[in-house]
């Protein structure tokens, strides 16, 4: 799962997943998810960090679909976007989604997603 990738753009996502006991997995093949989101802030100039969850009654790929379709929606407001550079020029932001298991028999495979380390940008 480590860091996913919106389809058709340029903007990456962690995606953190817990267990239903409400540890985060140590089964991604990328590591911690939460870990890897430490260094991000440590080593990149963020400046916003949007944490993201899914409602009740979903799996790793309806959430994976859910995240995709919100950050898309944030994407087409190009006006908006526009605004906030003309503003805050430095805006560099990192953006988390959380996964906890909560669709009865559901897909909880956490998949490749994308192996590259960047931050995601809302650059478009």
């Amino acid at each position: 799962m480590p860091i996913e990738q919106v389809p058709d753009t340029d903007v990456r996502y962690y995606l953190v997943a817990f267990d239903g006991e409400g540890r985060e997995r140590t089964d991604d093949p990328a590591g911690l998810m939460s870990e890897r989101v430490v260094s991000a802030l440590q080593d990149q100039p963020i400046t916003d960090v949007f944490i993201m969850s899914h409602g009740w009654r979903a799996d790793v790929p309806s959430a994976k679909r859910q995240y995709a379709a919100w950050i898309s929606a944030m994407l087409a407001c190009t006006d908006d976007i526009e605004r906030m550079r003309a503003t805050r020029p430095d805006f560099r932001a990192l953006l988390i989604g959380l996964h906890w298991p909560s669709e009865p028999f559901g897909n909880e495979e956490l998949g490749s997603g994308v192996v590259f380390g960047a931050g995601p940008n809302l650059d478009t």
